[in-house]
């Protein structure tokens, strides 16, 4: 449940600095944001750690440090592609996107 509203208010800080970039809105954006990833980290960890055995835990946490470090990476060239070929929208949108396939993905097997 707690991973669903954090995906929630990622939708929320995504949509609201996509439509509405003010510059007094942008606290309210981070700090939301911020509780977003707060409680999304320690809940996935938990989640991905209790459903694989402890011999694999090492292999598991490994693999989601990687996959991390490559979004990390390639996520701001992707968004910049976006940016140059589609407009400002057009990052915030591709978030929104992965934001949703993401809550489907934790209907599904969470």
């Amino acid at each position: 449940m707690l991973l669903l509203i954090s995906e929630c208010l990622g939708v929320f800080v995504w949509l609201g600095f996509g439509a509405f970039p003010e510059s007094e809105l942008v606290p309210i954006y981070g700090f939301t944001w911020g509780c977003a990833i707060s409680t999304w980290v320690p809940v996935q960890f938990h989640v991905l750690t209790s459903a694989f055995p402890s011999e694999k835990r090492g292999e598991l946490l490994g693999a989601v440090a990687t996959f991390r470090g490559l979004v990390a990476t390639l996520g701001p060239i992707i968004a910049l592609a976006l940016f140059l070929n589609f407009g400002y929208v057009a990052p915030f949108v591709a978030s929104v996107i992965g934001i949703l396939i993401t809550m489907l993905l934790i209907f599904k097997f969470v």
